[in-house]
Protein backbone atom coordinates (compact mmCIF):
# COMPACT_ATOMS: atom_id res chain seq x y z
CA UNK A 1 0.00 0.00 0.00
CA UNK A 2 1.41 3.37 -0.66
CA UNK A 3 2.43 5.19 1.86
CA UNK A 4 0.78 8.96 2.84
CA UNK A 5 2.67 11.39 4.35
CA UNK A 6 1.73 12.19 8.25
CA UNK A 7 2.68 15.64 7.90
CA UNK A 8 0.62 17.50 5.91
CA UNK A 9 2.82 18.57 3.33
CA UNK A 10 1.21 20.22 0.34
CA UNK A 11 2.19 21.89 -2.74
CA UNK A 12 0.82 25.96 -4.17
CA UNK A 13 -0.28 26.46 -7.95
CA UNK A 14 -1.16 29.82 -8.91
CA UNK A 15 -2.06 30.94 -5.28
CA UNK A 16 -4.23 27.86 -4.57
CA UNK A 17 -3.04 24.74 -2.06
CA UNK A 18 -3.47 20.91 -3.00
CA UNK A 19 -4.67 20.75 0.44
CA UNK A 20 -7.77 22.76 -0.84
CA UNK A 21 -9.32 20.27 -3.16
CA UNK A 22 -8.34 17.00 -0.54
CA UNK A 23 -4.78 15.90 -1.50
CA UNK A 24 -2.95 13.95 0.35
CA UNK A 25 0.79 13.71 -0.84
CA UNK A 26 2.41 10.33 -1.17
CA UNK A 27 5.73 9.61 0.49
CA UNK A 28 7.16 8.11 -2.44
CA UNK A 29 8.32 11.00 -4.35
CA UNK A 30 11.32 11.66 -6.66
CA UNK A 31 12.82 15.17 -6.92
CA UNK A 32 14.63 15.38 -9.97
CA UNK A 33 18.03 17.50 -10.83
CA UNK A 34 18.05 19.56 -14.59
CA UNK A 35 20.11 18.11 -17.36
CA UNK A 36 22.72 20.60 -18.86
CA UNK A 37 21.73 20.98 -22.62
CA UNK A 38 24.81 19.02 -23.97
CA UNK A 39 24.71 18.11 -28.44
CA UNK A 40 27.01 14.88 -28.69
CA UNK A 41 29.09 15.29 -31.50
CA UNK A 42 30.37 11.45 -33.25
CA UNK A 43 33.69 12.88 -35.77
CA UNK A 44 33.95 9.55 -38.31
CA UNK A 45 37.89 8.40 -37.54
CA UNK A 46 38.06 9.74 -34.56
CA UNK A 47 37.54 8.10 -31.18
CA UNK A 48 35.48 9.32 -28.77
CA UNK A 49 32.61 12.00 -28.58
CA UNK A 50 32.58 16.07 -28.29
CA UNK A 51 30.26 17.76 -26.95
CA UNK A 52 29.47 21.43 -27.52
CA UNK A 53 27.48 22.69 -24.03
CA UNK A 54 24.66 24.48 -25.60
CA UNK A 55 24.53 26.82 -22.29
CA UNK A 56 21.50 25.97 -20.53
CA UNK A 57 19.54 23.44 -18.25
CA UNK A 58 16.46 22.10 -19.81
CA UNK A 59 12.83 22.16 -17.97
CA UNK A 60 12.21 19.44 -15.43
CA UNK A 61 9.24 17.49 -14.60
CA UNK A 62 7.99 17.65 -10.95
CA UNK A 63 5.39 14.72 -10.39
CA UNK A 64 3.13 14.69 -7.15
CA UNK A 65 1.49 11.33 -6.30
CA UNK A 66 -1.37 11.95 -4.25
CA UNK A 67 -4.91 10.49 -2.73
CA UNK A 68 -7.81 12.38 -2.98
CA UNK A 69 -10.47 12.77 -0.56
CA UNK A 70 -13.95 13.82 -1.08
CA UNK A 71 -15.03 17.07 1.34
CA UNK A 72 -17.49 19.51 1.22
CA UNK A 73 -20.73 17.19 0.53
CA UNK A 74 -18.50 17.01 -3.28
CA UNK A 75 -18.04 13.75 -5.15
CA UNK A 76 -14.72 12.59 -6.45
CA UNK A 77 -15.64 13.60 -9.74
CA UNK A 78 -16.65 16.50 -9.13
CA UNK A 79 -13.48 17.25 -7.03
CA UNK A 80 -11.37 16.17 -10.24
CA UNK A 81 -13.93 18.76 -12.47
CA UNK A 82 -12.65 21.26 -9.93
CA UNK A 83 -8.91 20.22 -9.93
CA UNK A 84 -8.57 20.57 -13.72
CA UNK A 85 -10.24 24.09 -13.94
CA UNK A 86 -7.15 25.09 -11.71
CA UNK A 87 -4.49 23.60 -12.90
CA UNK A 88 -5.08 23.58 -17.06
CA UNK A 89 -7.37 27.00 -16.38
CA UNK A 90 -3.68 28.56 -16.39
CA UNK A 91 -1.69 30.81 -19.42
CA UNK A 92 2.23 30.52 -19.27
CA UNK A 93 4.53 29.38 -16.24
CA UNK A 94 2.82 30.42 -12.36
CA UNK A 95 4.63 29.96 -8.94
CA UNK A 96 5.31 26.81 -7.43
CA UNK A 97 5.47 26.05 -3.73
CA UNK A 98 6.33 23.11 -2.04
CA UNK A 99 6.47 22.24 1.73
CA UNK A 100 9.17 19.76 1.07
CA UNK A 101 11.10 22.59 0.77
CA UNK A 102 9.92 26.13 2.31
CA UNK A 103 13.10 27.87 1.32
CA UNK A 104 11.86 28.20 -2.85
CA UNK A 105 9.90 27.82 -5.35
CA UNK A 106 9.55 27.10 -9.41
CA UNK A 107 7.90 28.34 -12.29
CA UNK A 108 5.66 25.54 -13.81
CA UNK A 109 2.54 25.03 -15.97
CA UNK A 110 0.44 22.32 -16.01
CA UNK A 111 -0.31 20.86 -19.29
CA UNK A 112 -2.85 17.35 -18.67
CA UNK A 113 -4.41 16.16 -15.11
CA UNK A 114 -3.98 12.12 -15.52
CA UNK A 115 -7.55 10.07 -15.25
CA UNK A 116 -8.10 9.80 -11.29
CA UNK A 117 -7.23 5.40 -10.48
CA UNK A 118 -9.42 3.25 -7.88
CA UNK A 119 -12.71 5.86 -7.81
CA UNK A 120 -15.42 5.68 -5.69
CA UNK A 121 -17.19 8.33 -4.42
CA UNK A 122 -14.95 9.28 -1.40
CA UNK A 123 -11.19 8.60 -2.43
CA UNK A 124 -9.61 8.66 -5.21
CA UNK A 125 -5.46 8.55 -6.07
CA UNK A 126 -3.80 10.61 -9.25
CA UNK A 127 -0.50 11.93 -10.12
CA UNK A 128 0.20 15.53 -10.85
CA UNK A 129 2.58 16.57 -13.14
CA UNK A 130 4.30 19.44 -13.56
CA UNK A 131 6.64 20.97 -16.26
CA UNK A 132 8.94 23.24 -14.45
CA UNK A 133 11.83 25.69 -15.41
CA UNK A 134 15.25 24.60 -14.62
CA UNK A 135 15.87 27.03 -11.82
CA UNK A 136 14.21 27.58 -8.30
CA UNK A 137 14.59 30.50 -7.17
CA UNK A 138 15.31 31.75 -3.50
CA UNK A 139 12.07 33.28 -1.16
CA UNK A 140 14.67 35.33 0.30
CA UNK A 141 16.24 36.52 -2.86
CA UNK A 142 12.87 37.49 -4.42
CA UNK A 143 12.13 40.03 -2.00
CA UNK A 144 13.15 43.42 -3.23
CA UNK A 145 15.75 45.51 -1.49
CA UNK A 146 16.47 49.18 -0.89
CA UNK A 147 20.17 49.50 -1.54
CA UNK A 148 22.49 53.04 -0.92
CA UNK A 149 25.07 54.14 -2.59
CA UNK A 150 27.82 51.04 -2.25
CA UNK A 151 25.30 48.88 -0.90
CA UNK A 152 25.72 45.30 -0.80
CA UNK A 153 24.14 42.32 -1.48
CA UNK A 154 25.27 38.89 -1.11
CA UNK A 155 24.51 36.48 -3.26
CA UNK A 156 24.82 32.54 -1.51
CA UNK A 157 23.50 30.42 -4.17
CA UNK A 158 26.07 28.78 -6.62
CA UNK A 159 24.82 30.36 -10.20
CA UNK A 160 24.39 33.94 -10.74
CA UNK A 161 21.48 35.68 -10.39
CA UNK A 162 19.30 37.93 -13.31
CA UNK A 163 17.87 40.88 -11.03
CA UNK A 164 15.20 43.41 -11.40
CA UNK A 165 16.60 46.53 -10.59
CA UNK A 166 14.56 49.84 -10.75
CA UNK A 167 16.31 53.26 -10.53
CA UNK A 168 14.66 56.23 -9.34
CA UNK A 169 15.94 59.85 -10.85
CA UNK A 170 16.21 62.08 -13.87
CA UNK A 171 18.68 62.58 -16.66
CA UNK A 172 21.72 60.74 -17.88
CA UNK A 173 22.75 57.97 -15.23
CA UNK A 174 26.04 55.67 -15.26
CA UNK A 175 24.95 52.55 -13.40
CA UNK A 176 27.44 49.57 -11.82
CA UNK A 177 26.68 46.38 -10.71
CA UNK A 178 30.33 45.74 -9.60
CA UNK A 179 32.47 46.71 -12.69
CA UNK A 180 29.70 46.28 -15.05
CA UNK A 181 28.55 49.20 -16.32
CA UNK A 182 24.95 50.28 -17.38
CA UNK A 183 24.26 53.61 -19.21
CA UNK A 184 20.92 55.00 -18.81
CA UNK A 185 19.95 58.24 -20.69
CA UNK A 186 17.71 60.61 -20.54
CA UNK A 187 15.60 59.07 -17.61
CA UNK A 188 12.29 60.43 -16.23
CA UNK A 189 11.45 59.77 -12.99
CA UNK A 190 12.15 56.12 -13.04
CA UNK A 191 13.52 52.73 -15.10
CA UNK A 192 13.05 49.30 -14.04
CA UNK A 193 15.82 46.65 -15.68
CA UNK A 194 14.28 43.20 -15.96
CA UNK A 195 17.74 41.52 -16.81
CA UNK A 196 15.65 37.57 -17.32
CA UNK A 197 13.54 39.07 -19.98
CA UNK A 198 15.85 41.72 -21.32
CA UNK A 199 13.56 44.60 -21.25
CA UNK A 200 13.49 47.80 -19.63
CA UNK A 201 10.30 49.55 -18.44
CA UNK A 202 8.33 52.03 -16.49
CA UNK A 203 4.55 51.82 -15.43
CA UNK A 204 2.73 51.86 -18.89
CA UNK A 205 6.17 52.31 -21.34
CA UNK A 206 8.43 50.32 -22.85
CA UNK A 207 12.04 51.77 -22.62
CA UNK A 208 15.04 49.50 -24.07
CA UNK A 209 15.54 52.75 -25.93
CA UNK A 210 16.87 54.13 -22.89
CA UNK A 211 19.36 51.79 -21.94
CA UNK A 212 22.88 51.71 -23.80
CA UNK A 213 24.31 48.81 -22.34
CA UNK A 214 23.36 44.90 -23.29
CA UNK A 215 22.90 43.00 -21.87
CA UNK A 216 21.77 43.64 -19.14
CA UNK A 217 23.37 43.03 -15.43
CA UNK A 218 23.85 39.81 -13.70
CA UNK A 219 24.61 39.30 -10.11
CA UNK A 220 28.05 37.25 -9.29
CA UNK A 221 28.01 34.67 -6.45
CA UNK A 222 29.42 36.17 -3.42
CA UNK A 223 29.54 40.00 -2.34
CA UNK A 224 27.99 42.23 -5.51
CA UNK A 225 28.16 45.51 -4.67
CA UNK A 226 26.25 48.85 -6.72
CA UNK A 227 27.35 52.31 -7.53
CA UNK A 228 26.16 54.76 -9.69
CA UNK A 229 26.68 58.67 -10.75
CA UNK A 230 24.42 61.13 -11.87
CA UNK A 231 20.60 62.22 -10.38
CA UNK A 232 19.56 59.08 -8.50
CA UNK A 233 17.36 59.14 -5.39
CA UNK A 234 16.65 55.37 -5.02
CA UNK A 235 17.52 52.40 -6.04
CA UNK A 236 15.13 48.97 -5.45
CA UNK A 237 16.77 45.54 -6.18
CA UNK A 238 14.91 41.97 -6.34
CA UNK A 239 18.38 39.64 -6.56
CA UNK A 240 15.94 36.45 -7.93
CA UNK A 241 18.72 34.50 -6.22
CA UNK A 242 18.32 30.59 -7.90
CA UNK A 243 19.76 27.30 -7.88
CA UNK A 244 18.91 24.09 -9.01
Amino acid sequence: MERVLKVPNYFEFAGRKSTEFGMRILADRSFPIPERDVQRIEAPGISGDNFVDQGRFKNITMDYPVNIYAYNDLTIAQICGELSKWLRGRQGYNKLFDTVDERYYRYAQCFATPDVKDVNTRFGSNSISFDCKPYKYSITGSQTFVVSQNGRLQNVEIFPALPVITIYGNGDINFFVNNYKVVLKGIQGQITIDSERQIAYKPGTLLNNKVNTYPFPQLDVGENRFTWTGNVTKVEVTPNWRTI
